[in-house]
């Protein structure tokens, strides 16, 4: 009975996860877009390594201000974008080393494949743009990217429930 139970209860915890939801698929009309100006503040005092084992570490404070846009550069085509073009890292510490400059920005495209229906779909390809300090800029640990060059292509499907309210 208890491995029905730890498998029950493990099939749940993969189907009902949470996870970001996206209006995945619409693409924006021409001139058109929208924008979002966002701060988000992260602080810690320890981190879990791969195995599981919780680290005590000294405080740690990241602060990012970014910009993430959608604007529709011509019907069916939308442009994309995550900058976080202002980024804080410290220890919180007396005397302690802080890190400020941009992130690593996310620049692309969304194109409508299937636009003039309840359901529509669309692909999208972003690049990630390795504008930020890696891990090989500095020994100390505080750094505002990773220094890679990352490539996302997505399929986004969306389903309007219109006129049921939802």
């Amino acid at each position: 009975m208890s491995r029905l139970v730890i498998a029950g209860a493990l099939l749940a915890g993969f189907l009902l996860q949470s996870g970001a939801a996206y209006a995945g698929g619409w693409t924006h009309p021409r001139g058109k877009g929208y924008f979002k100006l966002n701060e988000q503040v992260i602080r810690s005092g320890s981190y879990f390594r791969p195995s599981g084992r919780k680290i005590d570490i000294t405080d740690q404070s990241r602060y990012t201000t970014s910009l993430y846009g959608e604007f529709g550069l011509v019907e069916r085509l939308t442009l994309v974008g995550y900058i976080p073009f202002y980024q804080r890292i410290s220890e919180d510490r007396p005397g302690s080393e802080a890190k400020t400059g941009t992130g690593d920005w996310e620049l692309g495209a969304r194109i409508g494949l299937l636009t003039n229906r309840a359901t529509v779909v669309s692909i999208q390809v972003m690049a990630g743009l390795p504008l930020g300090d890696s891990y090989t800029d500095q020994e100390v640990g505080l750094f505002t990217g990773d220094g890679e060059f990352n490539q996302l292509f997505s399929l986004q499907v969306g389903h309007s429930l219109w006129p049921t309210p939802g």
